[in-house]
Parts: C-alpha cells; sequence; structure tokens
C-alpha cells in the first residue's frame, strides 16, 4: 500500500488577508482548523503542514509544533520544491494536496479521491478543484510524488520556471499529454459554482466564521453537504462574498 500524506501549504503573508492563518475560528487558529477537518480522513496516513523558511512564518511553524502537528518548512516561493522535499521527508508516494485558507475541507471527499486512485494506480494526478468539481473551498487534488518529480524536472526546460514553481499541479494541469489525469466528479449537488468558503478576503473569513459557529461540532467534521444545505437555508449569506470570486479559474 503507497503512504498516502495530506499536505497543506500555508503562509501569513497573505496579501488580501494578511495574517489570516491565525485568525481564530471558535477560538482556534484558522491552519488548525483545516488540520483537524482533514484528520477525520479514514485514508490519509499523515496530515502535514508545509510552509516557509521565512522569518514570518515562524509563529505558524510554533503553532503547529504547539499542537503536535507534523511540519516541514522549505523555499518561499517554490512551493512544488517544498511539496517534494516534505514527501521525502516524511517517505511518502502520494500526496493529497490542500491549501491552508480552506478550513471546510471535506474528509469524506479526501477519501473518494484515494479510492479512485486506489483502484486506478497508474494515475498520477487527480483533479477535484475544477470548476465542475466540488464547491470551491471543500476540495483537494491527489498527486504521485513520482509524477511530483517528473513535473519539476519538466519545469527546469522551460523559459520562465517560476511561473510554475509557485504553484505545485500547474504544470501537471497544463500537459494532460505528459501525465494520467482524472477528473474527479463529485455526488450531485457539490458542485456550485456560485458558491465560494475558501478563505481569501475578510469577507469569506465572515461567511466562514458564520459556518463554524452554526454547525461545529467537536469530533464531527463539518461535511459540504451540511454546508451547503445551511446556505440554501440562509441565502442572504452569500451575498458577503458573492461578487469575490466570478472569475475562479476553468481548470
Amino acid at each position: 500500500m503507497p503512504t498516502i500524506g495530506a499536505v497543506i501549504q500555508a503562509r501569513l503573508n497573505s496579501s488580501r488577508l494578511p495574517g489570516k492563518m491565525a485568525k481564530e475560528l471558535l477560538g482556534v487558529p484558522l491552519i488548525l482548523r483545516v488540520v483537524e477537518q482533514v484528520s477525520y480522513s479514514k485514508k490519509v496516513d499523515t496530515v502535514i503542514v508545509a510552509t516557509s523558511e521565512e522569518p514570518g512564518d515562524d509563529p505558524l511553524a510554533l503553532l503547529c509544533k504547539d499542537h503536535g502537528t507534523d511540519l516541514y518548512r522549505g523555499v518561499l516561493n517554490d512551493v512544488q520544491k517544498r511539496f517534494i522535499n516534505a514527501a521525502e521527508k516524511y517517505n511518502l508516494d502520494v500526496i493529497i494536496r490542500i491549501t491552508g485558507d480552506n478550513p471546510l475541507t471535506d474528509p469524506v471527499l479526501i477519501d473518494q479521491l484515494i479510492e479512485l486512485y486506489l483502484l486506478n494506480p497508474d494515475l498520477d494526478y487527480i483533479n477535484n478543484v475544477h470548476r465542475d468539481g466540488v464547491v470551491h473551498g471543500a476540495g483537494c487534488e491527489l498527486v504521485t510524488v513520482p509524477a511530483l518529480r517528473r513535473s519539476y524536472k519538466m519545469i527546469q526546460a522551460e523559459s520562465d520556471p517560476s511561473a510554475y514553481n509557485e504553484h505545485v499541479t500547474f504544470y501537471i494541469r497544463k500537459n494532460p499529454d505528459k501525465f494520467n489525469i482524472k477528473m474527479f466528479r463529485p455526488d450531485e449537488g457539490l458542485s456550485r459554482k456560485e458558491i465560494s468558503f475558501s478563505v481569501d478576503y475578510p469577507e469569506d473569513f465572515e461567511l466562514v466564521s458564520t459556518i463554524y459557529n452554526n454547525l461545529y461540532s467537536k469530533e464531527t467534521p463539518i461535511s459540504t453537504q451540511e454546508v451547503l444545505a445551511f446556505l440554501d437555508r440562509n441565502p442572504s449569506l452569500l451575498d458577503l462574498n458573492r461578487s469575490l470570486h466570478e472569475q475562479l479559474p476553468d481548470y
């Protein structure tokens, strides 16, 4: 069986919402809420936060260490290399890529991607963050470590490697002829292009805080179905960030 790790990329120097990883949801920093949600996965072997070596990310690293969360620190702008090195440190064969601004990442969907991969081990990459995938802010990606290494090597031959290095799976997504890619389709009703609960702006944090205040229950993950049902009962909440995510990429 492959060793599968959820790797959460995070930093504190966000330009749109500085320090958001440390902003508290029900008294707990956002990054630890992400770790908490992901830890409900039944098929992930380990959960790792991958941040930078920059002094500005020292408080984030300290939060993880105090919480007992596995941690890897690497170069700020070469995030793909950071993932590869984290995989080597923790002996991973497969990575579930999570972004640190998604405290409503759905662990059930993580396990569905892993199940799909285990049935199709020739796959290099499974995408569940495309526009027809699960609602923005709940999804994740699966990528094998060999595919990531191969991608990194190919990127070095590009005229501008930096255009890809900051985005872990961008090169793989752009080159389906070179990688075995699968687009994951969630259960009916979980793909809602008009909704986002990824925390990029203050308005997003306000929305997610409201969701946590109403749905959080200790020792139970918040499911995407629960969130969407709650928002359907309270449609005015979507006005908080509706105008901020209309230009999400179609990949």
